[in-house]
């Protein structure tokens, strides 16, 4: 019974059910009141964050604009490096969708709520924080958005 638990409870972490806001797509979040540049870059937000959940790290590069920044980090190249080790832990997820957009420009401003499943160390319990983010997209020459900025901050606990 030990050895059954001992597999099945990090098993049932790496399966751990996210909150209930977060299970639905992330465009059924955006109000049909969102329209133009804000309803476009808010649905690429969506994009970026459901092909995170596939691609993780590649993702993050794949949205980035060439001077993207993040914390202390620029560049797809350099934020694909860092989310790349992040992603790599076994259990690691990050959901998020935006509940605010706003057009400024050739920017559009979205902001919003994140979940992120942390793994413990060793083996041990997961946590699972919350906050809100805000990101900063940019229409492109050729078009379409790519962020430009990123950021965010944890829910008091």
């Amino acid at each position: 019974m030990l050895i059954l638990s001992a597999v099945a409870l990090p098993l049932a972490l790496l399966f751990a059910p996210v909150s209930a806001e977060f299970a639905v797509p992330c465009a059924s979040h955006i109000p049909e009141s969102w329209t133009g540049e804000a309803r476009e870059a808010a649905l690429v937000d969506c994009a970026f964050t459901t092909e995170s959940q596939t691609s993780g790290a590649q993702a993050w590069a794949k949205y980035a604009a060439e001077d993207a920044a993040s914390g202390p980090l620029r560049g797809p190249a350099e934020i694909r490096a860092a989310q790349a080790k992040v992603y790599a832990r076994p259990g690691y997820k990050l959901f998020w969708y935006p509940t605010e957009a706003k057009q400024m420009g050739s920017f559009v401003v979205t902001s919003g709520r994140w979940e992120r499943h942390v793994p413990g160390p060793a083996g041990g319990a997961e946590r699972v924080l919350h906050g809100r983010y805000v990101t900063l997209w940019q229409k492109q020459k050729a078009g379409g958005y790519k962020w430009v900025w990123d950021g965010g901050e944890n829910d008091a606990e």
